[in-house]
């Protein structure tokens, strides 16, 4: 490997354990690391994860926490409330089947940092179209002096948020041990096919379909990459066993169904 790439492999394994280390400084540095191996899949994946997901597009898993659907308030005859909770049948029909105590995290990981550094315990993630839904609460209401909801938000603790970072940075801790294990010494170029297998079998979980191999010899050690595996488990058996090169002869498969069906009691022919 190059002195800068294997610098950069290592910094980037060093780093992951030093808690002070943001995870976004971490995804730069990914970023980075998939271009030099041509890998868009780790590219785009960092780069999501830094600049955010947009809001008509699935995210990861962990982005998802739990919140508490909550509001804040005037009551009618003077006085407040805060942090009053509510039900998601409460809602109105419209949005009810859309929100829930399920709170999707959509902001690049700076944001999320930024909220897991906050003083408060808890944190207060304005709803989709908040005010909308405000307005339509207010509307189907059959008390016209009754008291009015200022804000309408889920109530997020922040170990939830920091849970998130957490996971994010474990996977960035598989996802470099999963390319350093076939980089025999550190010293070769993590390959494009090498890098998006780790992207797939660590994070996005669309696993390329490819066995990687070390190979050894008595003067040197090198990785290979075979598409061994490429066949579906669904390709009928007797596929796969071509493509594998086991061909079976016919007088085994013969003399094989000749002593099952001994067994059986059955003659076949």
């Amino acid at each position: 490997m190059k002195d800068r790439d294997r610098s950069l492999l290592r910094q980037i394994e060093r780093d992951i354990m030093d808690e002070s280390t943001s995870v976004t400084s971490l995804l730069r540095k990914c970023i980075i690391l998939g271009g030099r191996a041509s890998s868009s899949e780790l590219r785009d994946w960092a780069r999501k994860e830094l600049r955010g997901y947009n809001h008509d597009e699935p995210i990861p898993d962990y982005r998802h926490v739990r919140g508490m659907i909550a509001i804040d308030g005037l009551l009618p005859f003077g006085g407040q409330i805060h942090n009053q909770q509510i039900s998601s049948h409460d809602l109105p029909d419209v949005v009810r089947d859309h929100i829930n105590e399920q709170v999707p995290l959509h902001d690049g990981l700076g944001d999320i940092e930024q909220l897991a550094n906050a003083e408060e315990d808890h944190l207060k993630l304005a709803l989709p179209g908040s005010a909308e839904i405000i307005k339509l609460m207010h509307a189907k209401r059959s008390d016209p002096h009754a008291g009015q909801i200022t804000r309408i938000y889920w109530a997020v603790s922040r170990a939830s948020i920091n849970g998130v970072i957490e996971q994010v940075r474990t996977s960035l801790a598989e996802l470099i041990a999963e390319i350093a294990a076939f980089l025999p010494d550190h010293d070769a170029d993590p390959d494009k096919t090498t890098v998006d297998h780790a992207v797939g079998l660590i994070v996005t979980g669309k696993r390329n379909n490819v066995r990687l191999v070390n190979s050894q010899s008595s003067n040197s050690s090198t990785s290979q990459v075979g598409d061994f595996d490429s066949e579906s488990e669904d390709t009928p058996w007797w596929t796969r066993w071509r493509k594998r090169g086991l061909i079976i002869g016919a007088a085994t498969i013969a003399a094989a169904i000749a002593t099952v069906s001994t067994w059986l009691g059955w003659t076949p022919w």
